[in-house]
């Protein structure tokens, strides 16, 4: 980031509220404990130190930075591991630090991003042979794909998200959140987090982020005319004079799923000063938001243990989540029939 940000960007959280008695969690009048289920046969020997996860019908992935290659895939149906791929590294068919995994809804492809390269890596699936790893010429952070149609989230521009249509046209889209005195290219630099899209009945995209507490709901029916239609600002967050990420920033959303009816957004509830004690662990949390795509509080899910990771798997509706067992172990646990409990 360039020096003369830093004033800007100094300027823009000094001057911003904090409400220290309003969080995420305080809008949810509707609280539930949940007991997480583990799947047994992938157990803490298969598990290094995983970050984040994909599942499709029986497909599950995970991403394991510190394991020889990237992602590990599991046949839940037959109970297996099946494939171990992608080596870390920046040459061919490699990659170093990967963000967003996503199975495609329509197609048989499965998607990574390498956010150090700025590639996208697109594997065939049932057998995640790769097929290409694109480069982007343009800075993003989380992506989604919406069948023939690509959505970006994208880092220091004046247009947080871009659409591209079919491969082909480019759509610039999205309301930074407005902060007198500062760009909004500012702002995009600063508030990334997780993006998901839902088709049914209309086409809409929520989006998290990940430093603060920044909540937005986009109407993309009609891509030459993308609208905001819901947005949250609860807490923004703080930086000190130097420019860098002030300890009392708090935390919001790392990892984000959803099904046709839902929304769910881990939600951590820290403060980055919590980094000192739980380091890694900063994002763990025991708290699931899930919002219908109005983006209407529904349900506090109460876990009974930390997880860090979440997918839903419509095939059978389950919500798949990476977490610790007693032992703090890493473990995939489940929560089954989840829409159907909740409507």
């Amino acid at each position: 980031m360039k020096n003369k940000y830093l004033y800007y960007i100094f300027i823009l959280f000094t001057i911003s509220c904090t409400n220290d008695n309003q969080s995420f969690d305080s809008m949810f009048k509707h609280r539930k404990k949940v007991i997480l289920e583990n799947v047994s046969f992938i157990n803490k020997d298969d598990l290094l130190s995983p970050e984040n996860i994909a599942v499709k019908d029986s497909l599950c992935v995970i991403y394991e930075p510190q394991g020889e290659k990237l992602l590990t895939v599991f046949d839940l149906k037959n109970k297996t591991k099946k494939k171990e791929l992608l080596a870390k590294g920046n040459g061919p068919g490699e990659a170093i630090s990967l963000q967003t995994i996503l199975f495609d809804g329509q197609q048989d492809f499965f998607y990574c991003n390498d956010v150090a390269q700025n590639k996208l890596n697109i594997f065939s699936t049932p057998n995640f042979n790769l097929l290409e790893q694109k480069k982007i010429n343009f800075s993003f952070a989380t992506f989604t794909r919406d069948m023939n149609n690509w959505i970006f989230s994208i880092v220091g521009q004046s247009k947080p998200f871009v659409f591209f249509k079919n491969n082909e046209e480019e759509i610039r889209f999205g309301s930074p959140v407005k902060i007198s005195h500062v760009e909004p290219n500012i702002i995009t630099q600063v508030l990334q987090g997780p993006i998901a899209v839902t088709n049914t009945p209309i086409k809409k995209l929520a989006w998290f982020s990940v430093y603060g507490e920044v909540f937005q709901i986009y109407n993309y029916d009609n891509s030459n005319d993308i609208k905001l239609v819901k947005e949250i600002v609860i807490n923004l967050p703080i930086f000190d004079e130097s420019g860098a990420m002030d300890m009392d920033t708090k935390l919001g959303i790392n990892s984000l799923s959803s099904s046709e009816n839902y929304i769910f957004a881990l939600y951590s509830n820290n403060f980055l000063r919590d980094a000192l004690t739980l380091k890694k662990d900063i994002f763990n949390s025991k708290n699931i938001l899930v919002y219908d795509w109005n983006g209407l509080p529904i349900v506090l899910l109460e876990l009974d243990k930390e997880v860090l990771a979440i997918a839903y798997n419509k095939s059978d509706d389950t919500l798949y989540c990476i977490g610790l067992d007693d032992d703090k172990d890493y473990q995939i646990f489940t929560i089954k029939e989840i829409e159907k409990k909740l409507k």
